[in-house]
């Protein structure tokens, strides 16, 4: 199918159009922005963008859009925590304009980067004290560029980028009355990075990523030494793996709320959201309440968005101010 081709004389139907790539799975979906309703949404292949690769990604996105009749229609790309670098820098108090350049100066010499290779973006951070905190989010151009080129030849139009965990926290507070006026911490768990945010009456004040091979069982040595005893893997539905991270979630916690005051929920989003025991290793190790996000009802129409997966997406699409007005005043 030729994306560009003749269907670009279709008006494209009215609505909000995301589409998340992710290394081992990918999303889609359409929302009709009048009134949140979830027109259509699929799931598809992973996505490579470290090559030119993900053909099955591409197929499968631009039969979708042909399906649907969405040639010419804009899209808001969501890419998985994988293609990001985060990290956050306490600077001195200064103007808007000053932080922006300082932030990207920051992020170029904390991540190796430099401006020709990468798109770097800040955000302010919420924080008691005179000095400006912000977080710093990269990721390489050529990567950027090949996600853009995989909506492109599916027929849609890229409108703009965002980190996945920060699309799923969106929809959350878009939602979820409780969180906006709160202390809340979010968890977006995907199969190779799971990102940590924590929000106060709505603002960010925290962002940190947390590497690890969250997706997978951790493999035994295949031979062992006569001296040693040869171990089972351990089994990926174990909370064996969780143990890392949820140690790591309290550190975050601690050094962002200190013991005087503490998140009165820990939310847990991404594909890896229902992933065995992980919920209990968290609650257990922060003393948090910890909770699964269920994005089933930020949409109307479709049942096949349901589960932590999905938040990215319906808090992409489903976050749109007329949909969001409508759906609170019905």
């Amino acid at each position: 199918m030729n994306g560009f081709g003749t269907k670009l004389a279709l008006a494209p139907r009215k609505g909000s159009v995301a589409v998340e790539l992710g290394s081992t799975g990918s999303k889609a979906a359409l929302v009709q922005a009048a009134r949140g309703a979830l027109e259509s949404c699929v799931e598809l292949p992973g996505c490579d963008l470290e090559s030119a690769g993900s053909n099955a990604c591409r197929s499968a996105l631009a039969d979708w859009v042909d399906r649907t009749v969405l040639s010419g229609a804009r899209c808001r790309i969501v890419l998985g925590g994988e293609f990001f670098r985060v990290d956050t820098a306490n600077l001195p108090a200064m103007n808007d304009q000053e932080l922006a350049s300082s932030a990207r100066f920051e992020a170029m010499d904390r991540f190796g980067l430099d401006e020709e290779h990468a798109i770097i973006q800040h955000i302010a951070l919420g924080t008691d004290s005179g000095r400006r905190s912000v977080a710093m989010l990269a990721a390489p151009i050529d990567r950027v560029r090949r996600a853009a080129q995989i909506v492109l030849e599916a027929g849609l139009m890229p409108d703009s980028i965002e980190h996945a965990a920060l699309a799923a926290a969106r929809g959350v507070l878009a939602w979820d009355a409780a969180s906006r006026s709160a202390l809340v911490a979010m968890l977006h768990v995907e199969s190779s990075v799971a990102t940590i945010s924590i929000w106060r009456d709505g603002v960010l004040h925290n962002l940190r990523a947390l590497v690890g091979d969250w997706g997978s069982a951790i493999a035994a040595p295949t031979h062992a030494r006569t001296d040693e005893i040869a171990l089972e893997p351990i089994a990926a539905d174990t909370g064996w793996r969780w143990s890392a991270m949820a140690e790591e979630t309290l550190r975050t916690l601690r050094q962002t709320c200190g013991e005087a005051s503490w998140p009165s929920r820990l939310l847990i989003t991404g594909c890896m959201g229902e992933a065995p025991d992980l919920v209990r290793a968290l609650g257990g190790v922060c003393a948090i309440p910890t909770v699964v996000v269920d994005c089933a009802d930020w949409s109307l129409g479709s049942s096949d968005a349901t589960g932590p997966g999905w938040a990215t997406l319906l808090g992409t699409v489903a976050a749109e101010e007329a949909a969001v007005a409508a759906r609170r005043v019905a």
